[in-house]
């Protein structure tokens, strides 16, 4: 450790936003990297170490404060035309727009967004015809899948940004095209073929596709299910991959549809296979699947923030999910996903724009100052090149109006 700054063990009940974590942090079996030295706490790191179990760590004695920074919010922070002074490659060539006489990232898309309107519709279509014959429409489901690709490629940061686009009746389909999506962005940054995307994607959208012959009762159910009833929800991997073979669907992509509730440590269902038995499509699918699902609202439950979500994924990192696509999930959404809000040490409201290797160092642009007034220079920040500020919180857009 540096002998130049001094230490302290802190309980885990007893951290605070603003501590400075003063060593690298590593699951308990020491296989996984869990969070690096020098990262700044919030809240949202707060839970996922307490979710993972952590008891106490040591952090600097120096805590950041929210006295340090000046207000307004310093302006050698931007350079000329609002463009960061130090941002990361992924800006570079990138779709700007002009904001107040200062260019900032453009993640509002049209294109993107009906892409993503239409796939769903798509999907919509898609399933309600498996409910009424039991046939699978794969041709559209593949079309859909090519464009959903094609949108990500084009432009992830604003795919990303429609994907907390949310219709609380439509769940199930919007759900699908989100599974399909998140599953394609791991398997790019895996390094698959467009043809080994396609394929994912596609599973993707028909990894639910077994719900459609559950009883509509049971899948809507606001209460808790009775043993039956879960019994029954638990068919719809199996059903779905039977009915997708019956339709002639590679069986690459049908085994994504039986196998997403499988876990590593061989604790999901149907089989209860490990992870050396579950293809790496169904692996990175799981992952999709459960982030998408605790970020959505059902009838019987509220949605959780997407840092939170992602913090519980991190914490079953090597135990239920595959650390290698975990990681690079995390690194390709972030804590902190594009799009989503987030409260500054100063009190000042952000919106998250784009990512940084330091995943919960992003960049963003400030639009509330800490008064709650929306500012006419929103500037843009990249969090990587300061220490005076840092995330305490994020949540919902629509806490923010």
């Amino acid at each position: 450790m540096d002998g130049s700054k001094k230490f302290k063990r802190v309980r885990i009940d007893n951290l605070e936003p603003g501590m400075i974590i003063s060593h690298d942090i590593y699951s308990a079996d020491k296989k996984y990297l869990l969070i690096r030295k020098g990262t700044i706490l919030s809240k949202d790191i707060i839970f996922g170490l307490k979710r993972r179990g952590v008891k106490d760590i040591i952090v600097e004695e120096r805590k950041l404060s929210p006295q340090l920074l000046r207000l307004p919010l310093p302006k050698d922070m931007v350079r000329k035309k609002g463009v960061p002074f130090s941002y990361p490659a992924s800006l570079e060539g990138r779709i700007f727009y002009n904001y107040g006489g200062k260019m900032i990232l453009k993640i509002e898309d049209p294109e993107i967004h009906d892409t993503k309107v239409k796939a769903i519709k798509t999907v919509h279509d898609i399933l309600t015809n498996v409910m009424k014959t039991s046939n699978v429409d794969i041709n559209a489901a593949r079309d859909t899948s090519e464009n959903l690709i094609k949108a990500i490629i084009k432009n992830k940061a604003a795919f990303l940004n429609v994907a907390g686009m949310r219709m609380v009746d439509e769940y199930t389909f919007v759900h699908s095209v989100n599974v399909a999506a998140y599953s394609a962005i791991i398997g790019k940054e895996y390094g698959m073929s467009r043809n080994e995307m396609e394929f994912l994607c596609l599973g993707g959208l028909l990894h639910d596709v077994g719900k459609m012959l559950v009883n509509p009762k049971i899948l809507n159910k606001p209460d808790k299910l009775t043993d039956a009833e879960f019994d029954e929800m638990k068919t719809h991997p199996i059903r779905g991959y039977e009915i997708l073979i019956e339709n002639g669907v590679d069986e690459s992509i049908a085994l994504i549809a039986k196998l997403h509730h499988e876990r590593c440590d061989g604790s999901g269902y149907p089989d209860g296979l490990t992870c050396e038995y579950i293809p790496k499509n169904a692996q990175i699918a799981a992952i999709a699947d459960v982030y998408d699902a605790l970020t959505s609202e059902r009838v019987y439950k509220k949605a959780i923030s997407s840092n939170n979500a992602m913090m519980i994924i991190i914490s079953e990192t090597g135990k239920k999910f595959n650390s290698d696509f975990v990681t690079i999930f995390q690194k390709s959404v972030g804590i902190y996903p594009v799009g989503s809000f987030v409260r500054l040490n100063n009190g000042y409201i952000a919106r998250v724009i784009d990512q940084n290797e330091g995943i919960v160092r992003p960049v963003i642009q400030v639009m509330f100052d800490n008064s709650g007034e929306k500012l006419d220079d929103q500037v843009i920040i990249n969090l990587m090149d300061t220490n005076e500020l840092y995330i305490v919180e994020s949540f919902h857009e629509q806490k923010v109006a």
